[in-house]
């Protein structure tokens, strides 16, 4: 009878309440998790950004001139080769030293530079 249908329905009522709330636990453990990733990422942008302004600054002092003497090499030393491969991978490319060269060849290359995104 109707006690029957009562009992199921009260029943279905507390398996959705117990539903509802492992699925807010669920979402609290979540929101601290991000909460957590966000702090994190606060301090590694509050690490990295005077060092990313003192980069922009210093982009400042390359000429013209010290990219022709960057192309220029066929064998470059081991700590030019390490600096382009870097800006190779800023610009996502190939980190060979030909997809450097290519990438030394852009015009925009000073300016694309300094508009990194500073994310």
């Amino acid at each position: 009878g109707w006690t029957d249908e009562l009992k199921l329905d009260r029943d279905q009522l507390h398996q959705s309440q117990e539903a509802c709330r492992v699925e807010e636990e669920n979402i609290a453990k979540r929101k601290e998790e991000l909460a957590e990733l966000q702090s994190l990422n606060d301090l590694d942008l509050n690490e990295v950004s005077p060092v990313l302004e003192q980069a922009v600054l210093a982009l400042s002092s390359v000429s013209k001139s010290d990219i022709t003497e960057l192309k220029s090499y066929k064998n470059p030393p081991e700590l030019v080769q390490f600096a382009c491969e870097a800006l190779c991978i800023l610009f996502e490319r190939d980190t060979s030293w030909d997809s450097a060269m290519l990438l030394l060849q852009d015009v925009c290359l000073m300016k694309d530079m300094a508009n990194l995104k500073k994310e």
